[in-house]
């Protein structure tokens, strides 16, 4: 089987770019699959390349006209795939969608990560759901559900090691709070206004900028970067609450992977956290992002030993359920061959066995409400 990926960044390390990175790099392995990835040529493609067999990056422009620069983008990636002859395209976002050929033979699947999603990714044949929420509000917006697929979220849950607390010049004693996914700076402000109010609290994030530790010195909240060179898996291992916010990762991946390493999960906002987190049951959520409501949020736990115990466990128990690495892949690659297999009505296949009587024109886009 071959698949065409298409993914135009950016490669920030954020919740869809490494959910693709994890997909691809799983993807790249069997020998049964010919996987081609079209990337654009934006800063960090190169350590994708070699993911795919081939692997090409077109250039990336932000153009005054860019109705033209998308036609020109059209254009190439149409030859691109006409070499390649995939089974299926799967269409990573908007970005990727608008540079999608007017027709395509073989069948396309956009990966939707965001409810809006749903409107931009409208000219694929079938969707995919990251959430449960993202593939209720699709349903709402006019896609069938036979042509939706929800597929999980996943993370690897081999246990390991905490990182010793030393090694991000924290104290044992205190109370380590881990974002999973850079937040911007005014989201930053409320949690560290909601860190405060914890006993003597320390944030752990990735991406830390100099306004961002000038923000936390003048909050008197410890802030240590996760920096690349960090184990992500044994930093969360080794935190004692795990924060995803909505603001930076609205797949709710950063739940996922709390969920694997066993740490009370703290969500706020939507649509990933109100589609995964069951209050009280294998999370918290918070009733939103302003720094009261997280105060409170992260508290609970905290306050309540046998509700922190029972959160850990029952997020555990969620993700070997339904968000396991290899179960997860089992399903992504399942439902690629699946969708692969079909022969769509206006394919090469079709004409060929289908007599003039029984050929009928068929919808290019999906009714959607916008």
């Amino acid at each position: 089987m071959r698949i065409s990926q298409i993914f135009a960044g950016p490669y920030d390390d954020g919740p869809r770019a490494r959910l693709f990175e994890q997909v691809a790099g799983a993807f790249a392995l069997p020998d049964e699959l010919r996987q081609q990835l079209i990337l654009a040529q934006r800063p960090g493609w190169e350590r994708l390349a070699d993911f795919g067999r081939p692997t090409l990056a077109l250039p990336y422009r932000r153009l005054l006209d860019r109705t033209a620069w998308i036609a020109r983008s059209r254009r190439a990636l149409a030859d691109e795939l006409a070499l390649f002859k995939p089974d299926l395209i799967a269409v990573w976002g908007a970005e990727a969608a608008a540079r999608l050929p007017a027709r395509c033979d073989a069948a396309t699947v956009g990966i939707a990560g965001e409810a809006d999603d749903a409107v931009a990714l409208r000219r694929c044949r079938y969707l995919v759901a990251l959430s449960p929420e993202i593939a209720r509000r699709a349903v709402e917006r006019g896609w069938p559900e036979e042509r939706l697929r929800p597929l999980p979220l996943f993370a690897e849950g081999d246990l390991v090691e905490p990182l010793p607390r030393g090694a991000l010049a924290t104290a044992e004693a205190a109370t380590v709070v881990a974002l999973p996914f850079a937040l911007n700076l005014e989201a930053l402000g409320e949690v560290l206004l909601a860190a405060r109010r914890l006993p003597l609290p320390t944030l752990w994030i990735p991406g830390g900028s100099r306004r961002q530790s000038r923000l936390a010195l003048r909050l008197q909240v410890p802030l240590r970067e996760l920096g690349p060179d960090v184990d992500r898996a044994r930093a969360l291992a080794a935190a004692d609450l795990v924060l995803c916010s909505a603001e930076a990762d609205g797949l709710g991946l950063g739940i996922v992977e709390g969920w694997a390493r066993g740490k009370p999960v703290v969500a706020a906002g939507a649509p990933g956290a109100s589609g995964l987190v069951r209050d009280a049951g294998n999370g918290i959520l918070a009733r939103s992002t302003g720094a009261a409501d997280l105060a409170e949020a992260l508290l609970r736990p905290l306050d309540d030993p046998l509700l922190y115990d029972r959160l850990a466990a029952e997020g555990r128990a969620s993700f070997d359920a339904g968000h396991a690495e290899a179960r997860s892949l089992a399903r992504w690659l399942d439902a690629y061959v699946r969708l692969g297999g079909l022969v769509l009505p206006d394919s090469p296949a079709a004409r060929e066995t289908a007599g003039p009587s029984h050929r009928a024109a068929q919808p290019d886009h999906t009714d959607i409400q916008v």
